[in-house]
């Protein structure tokens, strides 16, 4: 068994097993720590059977507390799946429209190999070339809404590298995790295509798109299986989509 690699990776997920693949295929010796277990799917069981659970988001553990000292919900009570990571050992904090900071109660990554690649929607969108330059986009903007702090310009950021210069890594990490999509309808340059083909909307999905294009929304692929698998609150999203359905009339 070997003890020495040129590099050690700390997670398997959509992020640590790209450059790991990469690595291994330059000829440098890589180990990947992973906490979680390795799940398989059914067809890789010879007993026809699958590791994981009917849905990986449903929780069915026991209840437990938010134990973090400081965030406004300290105490709530949260339940969590078979391969998500308590939250108490890793709290993902977020600052709410009040000023103060929440532990999620959500799902948003899983401890297993394959990270949370096992669980979305196969789906993850580009950034556009102007999100990568916020500051200098913004910056003297007069019209800029819901800001009246002026938020938006103190803390944007410009990014050190272009869009150019990172869209033939967006282009590798799309071939090597599998994405699902189409490059239609998205409004930033494609050297290629190495998307696979979209995955088949859920009835979540097809819900909100229906009440999407109620409202107007232009959609593509990408957001029917967006809105459905990516670890958003099926809950907040369908409430959202109602309340824009009332204000349009429907």
């Amino acid at each position: 068994m070997e003890t020495q690699f040129d590099v050690v990776i700390i997670g398997s997920g959509g992020g640590g097993a790209p450059i790991a693949h990469t690595l291994v295929k330059a000829g440098k010796s890589v180990l990947i720590l992973e906490k979680g277990p390795l799940f398989k799917p059914q067809y890789q069981n010879p007993n026809g059977l699958s590791d994981f659970k009917r849905d990986e988001l449903f929780a069915d553990g026991p209840e437990k507390r938010i134990r973090i000292p400081g965030v406004a919900n300290e105490n709530e009570a949260f339940y969590s799946s078979h391969v998500e990571p308590d939250i108490n050992d890793e709290p993902h904090i977020y600052r709410g429209f009040d000023g103060k900071d929440r532990a999620t109660i959500e799902g948003y990554t899983a401890q297993v190999v394959g990270g949370g690649t096992q669980l979305y929607g196969g789906v993850s969108l580009r950034f556009t070339p102007t999100d990568l330059r916020l500051q200098s986009f913004n910056a003297g903007r007069n019209d800029l809404q819901e800001d009246p702090n002026g938020d938006i310009q103190r803390e944007a950021r410009d990014w050190p590298i272009s869009y150019e210069q990172l869209e033939p890594y967006y282009l590798k990490a799309e071939y090597l995790v599998g994405f699902n999509g189409t490059v239609e309808n998205q409004l930033k340059p494609f050297s290629g295509d190495k998307y696979q083909p979209p995955l088949e909307p859920n009835p979540i999905s097809i819900y909100a798109k229906v009440g999407m294009e109620q409202i107007g929304k232009q959609l593509n692929k990408f957001t029917v299986t967006l809105v459905g698998k990516l670890g958003l609150c099926r809950e907040k999203l369908l409430l959202w989509l109602v309340q824009q359905l009332n204000q349009f009339g429907y």
